[in-house]
């Protein structure tokens, strides 16, 4: 019984947490007219592909569609106002910043697995400027020095939606842990519901 209660707690203390994210990005993204959100991460490198999971789901929370595109930037979403287009950007997200130029992006949100000292699939909002070097990712340029680079050449805003990895073990397959599996799911439900 004692088991029950305290799993109950436990899962109330995360559904609690997983609003404060969807509050906390609802202020990030307030005032954004053109967001591009970013699935970055190794994809066969297990836990580390769950940003680009996250954006293969969210694409098909906001499409409706259970088949994903060959590409994802050929795609606008328009909700409340603003406009949204996903881009998978691997292990080289700096690779696209002349299509989020073009897109011209108001606001970049990031989503990738970062080394937060929490539990698995714990999920993080982590300001750019706080990710020093490969501390928090294992990309080739920091995320600190590519959020720079897209505020200062287009003066939009980014942020990191970093979701705690379990097991980083090579694959020859996409295979995430089945918490980081279920941490896609729920990032992508508070990313799209951060936009209405």
């Amino acid at each position: 019984m004692q088991l029950k209660t305290s799993q109950r707690k436990m899962d109330s203390s995360i559904m609690k947490f997983e609003q404060e994210i969807v509050k906390d990005l609802k202020e990030f993204l307030r005032d954004a007219e053109r967001i591009a959100v970013i699935g970055i991460g190794q994809e066969w490198r297990q836990d580390d592909a769950v940003g680009i999971a996250a954006v293969e789901r969210l694409y098909k929370e906001l499409s409706g569609s259970e088949e994903l595109p060959l590409s994802f930037t050929d795609k606008n979403f328009y909700i409340g106002g603003k406009v949204i287009r996903l881009f998978i950007g691997a292990e080289t997200p700096e690779s696209l910043t002349g299509k989020i130029r073009k897109f011209k992006a108001t606001h970049v949100l990031f989503i990738d697995a970062a080394e937060l000292a929490g539990m698995p699939g714990e999920m993080e909002l982590v300001p750019l400027s706080q990710v020093k070097g490969d501390e928090i990712s294992t990309h080739n340029i920091p995320l600190s020095v590519l959020g720079k680079f897209l505020e200062l050449d287009m003066g939009c805003k980014a942020l990191l939606l970093g979701i705690q990895p379990e097991k980083m073990s090579i694959h020859f397959e996409r295979k995430l842990t089945p918490e980081l599996d279920k941490a896609a799911s729920k990032a992508a439900v508070a990313v799209r519901d951060s936009l209405v």
